[in-house]
């Protein structure tokens, strides 16, 4: 799927006889035909390693700016205002896209080559990372992050509020729902030990 929805945005803008893509469905079958069934897994290698970072990078970074910011720490209880974690999450959502940005690159450069003519440019991650660099300079690597970062961090920033309100609301609820089923069990021994036909005889023999 990343494959199909990076050929067909290479192509937008075009008029639609110079198309080469139809829609999803034609340009699997177009790569499968022209590069293999592999093509369609081109660049997994970067998305993998970009993916996987970009959340260790995330996750760790709101932590961090939660303990710095807020001096909340993981499992003291402490529930953020909106406000805040919505700044943690716009600083966390920012470290991604720069940790991420060289993954980034390379994926769409080996996404975009074309195979049909046997030889390709990069015939891999890191060699795509070597030459991007000798080539254009390291921070060619990085190219592209500024539309990211104001893409990315925003909704990282309304997904965080969410998040931490959400969890407040269903900490909240588990201990109402603890606390009425303690008393409902409490309830129902007493209950049980009212009607229970042991009690009622010790209780005629304690009358006597």
């Amino acid at each position: 799927m990343e494959m199909m929805g990076n050929g067909l945005q290479q192509q937008k803008g075009l008029n639609p006889e110079q198309l080469k893509y139809k829609g999803p469905i034609h340009c699997a079958r177009t790569i499968v035909r022209e590069e293999g069934i592999l093509g369609l897994w081109a660049g997994a290698a970067p998305t993998v390693m970009r993916n996987g970072t970009n959340q260790a990078a995330m996750f760790t970074a709101k932590n961090a700016f939660d303990a710095i910011l807020w001096k909340k720490h993981e499992g003291d209880g402490k529930v953020l205002q909106p406000w805040q974690s919505m700044i943690s999450g716009f600083l966390a959502g920012a470290c991604g896209p720069i940790c991420t940005g060289p993954f980034d690159v390379v994926k769409t450069r080996l996404m975009a080559q074309s195979r049909s003519g046997g030889e390709v440019k990069y015939k891999g991650m890191f060699h795509a990372i070597r030459l991007i660099a000798s080539e254009e300079g390291v921070l060619a690597l990085w190219k592209g992050l500024l539309p990211r970062l104001m893409r990315i961090p925003p909704g990282q920033a309304i997904v965080w509020a969410v998040a931490d309100q959400g969890a407040k609301y269903i900490i909240e609820w588990t201990a109402r729902v603890h606390v009425f089923s303690s008393k409902g069990a409490s309830i129902v021994r007493s209950a049980t030990a009212a009607i229970n036909p042991r009690h009622a005889i010790t209780g005629h023999r304690n009358c006597r």
